[in-house]
C-alpha cells in the first residue's frame, strides 16, 4: 500500500546499498516540523550529531555527499555538499531555506536545485567513489551511522548514477502493515535499519 510519507523521529535511518560516486544524483521530496535547530550540532563531516537529511562521508579520502541543517540554535540555513569535505578544497552550499511545507531538492550534474530553483553547483575535483554506503535519514560516516534528524517527512527518494535510475524509492506499508520505502527499480521494501522503533506514517489519499 503506497503513503503519502513516511516520518523519522531521530532513530531511524534507510540504507541505500549504494555507494556514492562523483556520478551519482539525486532527486527528493521532505519537509520538517521546524526551519531551524533547537540545540547546537557539528557539521556533518566530524562526525557529531548534526541534522542530516542524507549522506555518506569517506573520511580516508576526504570525500561528501550530503544534505544537511546548519549547526547553530536557530540557524535556518541549509548546507549542500558533494566531493571534497570542507577544509580539503571542497566548496560548500548554504542557503536559508524554509522546509516546514514539502520541498523537493536535486542535485543533477552537480548543480542543485531547491523548489526547481537552481542555488549553486558542487565542485567535482576528480573521479571519486566512497567505500561507504549512503544512507537517507542519517548519515553514514565512514561506516558508522550518525547525525540522524528528528520529524522528518520523506514523500519519495529518486537516486541516479551516470544518468542511470537506480533506486525509485516511494513510502509504502508491506503486507504486513510495515513501513518501509519500496525501490520500484529493484522491485525491493527496504527498511528501517536504525532502533525497533519504527517510522510513523501517512496513507495515501
Amino acid at each position: 500500500m503506497e503513503l503519502e510519507y513516511i516520518k523519522g523521529n531521530g532513530k531511524q535511518y534507510i540504507d541505500t546499498n549504494l555507494k556514492a560516486n562523483n556520478n551519482m544524483d539525486i532527486d527528493f521530496s521532505f519537509k520538517t516540523d521546524v526551519n531551524s535547530m533547537t540545540k547546537r550540532a557539528q557539521a556533518p563531516l566530524n562526525g557529531e550529531a548534526c541534522s542530516v537529511i542524507f549522506g555518506v562521508i569517506d573520511n580516508n579520502i576526504h570525500k561528501i555527499f550530503a544534505m544537511n541543517f546548519g549547526g547553530n540554535v536557530g540557524e535556518t540555513y541549509k548546507y549542500f555538499w558533494k566531493d571534497y569535505d570542507y577544509g580539503y578544497g571542497g566548496n560548500i552550499i548554504k542557503r536559508s531555506i524554509n522546509t516546514t511545507s514539502k520541498t523537493n531538492v536535486k542535485c543533477i550534474d552537480n548543480k542543485w536545485y531547491v523548489k526547481d530553483a537552481y542555488i549553486g553547483t558542487s565542485n567535482i575535483s576528480e573521479p571519486w567513489e566512497s567505500r561507504y554506503n549512503l544512507v537517507i535519514l542519517g548519515n553514514n560516516y565512514s561506516g558508522t551511522i550518525k547525525s540522524f534528524y528528528e520529524n522528518l517527512y520523506i514523500y519519495y527518494f529518486k537516486i541516479y548514477d551516470n544518468d542511470v535510475l537506480v533506486r525509485d524509492f516511494i513510502p509504502v506499508l508491506d503486507s504486513n502493515k510495515k513501513p518501509a520505502l519500496y525501490d520500484k527499480v529493484e522491485g525491493k521494501f527496504y527498511y528501517n535499519q536504525g532502533t525497533e522503533e519504527d517510522f510513523e506514517y501517512k496513507l495515501k489519499e
